[in-house]
């Protein structure tokens, strides 16, 4: 069974008090079950209240934390990180949050969208470049 990590991020205090924690998570745990992953919940990856625009999630947030858990092998490659949407992982110029994206397709990580429950990777990214 693949492995999927789950990333919940949101940018202000105040939406800690709506829904936002609870639905990321629950749509994460919906998709895992439905395709066939094994959602590890081992690493708690919730940036709550951490902006992404100026990549504070990556700088001092779990984003960064798991990024640095991919390059050093902890994460394996094959295993996929699931987000609402992509930018849950950057609020930045696309020229820079393209390079978070494919630092983890490149890496062997599949980015799932669950909004549109889009599966991006090495191969699908090579087979419809303008579909990223």
């Amino acid at each position: 069974m693949k492995t999927a990590y789950s990333y919940v991020r949101f940018s202000t205090p105040q939406q800690a008090l709506g829904d936002s924690l609870r639905r990321q998570v629950a749509a994460a745990e919906q998709f895992c079950k439905e395709n066939g992953y094994a959602l590890n919940r081992s690493l708690t990856l919730h940036d709550k209240g951490i902006r992404a625009f100026r990549g504070e999630n990556i700088e001092i947030g779990r984003l960064g934390v798991f990024l640095g858990l991919v390059k050093a092998g902890t994460v394996k490659r094959g295993s996929a990180l699931c987000v609402e949407n992509l930018d849950r992982l950057s609020r930045a110029e696309i020229t820079d949050a393209l390079g978070v994206f494919l630092d983890l397709i490149r890496s062997g990580i599949t980015v799932i969208t669950l909004t549109d429950k889009r599966i991006y990777n090495r191969e699908s990214i090579n087979r419809n470049p303008g579909d990223c």
